[in-house]
C-alpha cells in the first residue's frame, strides 16, 4: 500500500534526490542531487513551502509533490502553487500522482485556499504531463513566463 506523508527537514537529501530525477527528465541532461540539497533546505524554513512524499510498501521514496502557498488579489486570497510533481517512472501506472495532488488538494481545503495552479512544462514535448492535469481538474489558463534574475 503507498503511503504519503508530509515532508520535514530530515527529508531535504530524499526531497533533492526526486527533484533532479524531475529536472534531469525536463531538461534531458543530468542534474546533482547534491547541488540541490540547500536549496530545499532553505525552503523547508518557510511555511510558505510543503513537500508529500509517497513511499511503497518497502519504503522506498517512489514520488513527491511540492507547493507554495501564497496570496493572490485576483485569486480572492490564498492559494496554492504547485511546483514540483514527480513519480518514479516506474510507477506511473499506479495512480501515485493523483493520490499526491489529491493530497495537496486535502491540505489546500484545510488552509481554505481559493484555488491550486500549475505551470505544466511545454505542451508540444509534454502532452501526457498536460492530460494528465486536465484529468486531475486543472484548466488552461495561459502559458507562464519568468525572468531569471
Amino acid at each position: 500500500m503507498i503511503q504519503i506523508r508530509r515532508a520535514n527537514s530530515n527529508d531535504a537529501p530524499r526531497i533533492a534526490s526526486m527533484v533532479a530525477k524531475l529536472l534531469t527528465e525536463l531538461r534531458g541532461s543530468s542534474v546533482e542531487e547534491h547541488s540541490l540539497t540547500s536549496v530545499v533546505m532553505e525552503c523547508m524554513t518557510t511555511d510558505s513551502y510543503i513537500a508529500f512524499l509517497a513511499f511503497s510498501e518497502n519504503k522506498e521514496c517512489i514520488g513527491i509533490i511540492s507547493v507554495s502557498q501564497v496570496r493572490a488579489v485576483y485569486a480572492g486570497g490564498l492559494i496554492g502553487i504547485i511546483q514540483e510533481l514527480y513519480v518514479q517512472p516506474e510507477m506511473r501506472s499506479m495512480h501515485i500522482g493523483h493520490k499526491l495532488v489529491k493530497t495537496v488538494v486535502d491540505y489546500g481545503v484545510s488552509r481554505q485556499w481559493k484555488r491550486i495552479e500549475v505551470g505544466a512544462p511545454n505542451q508540444s514535448n509534454w502532452q501526457k504531463t498536460f492530460d494528465f492535469y486536465v484529468r486531475e481538474g486543472f484548466s488552461a489558463i495561459g502559458p507562464r513566463l519568468k525572468k531569471i534574475l
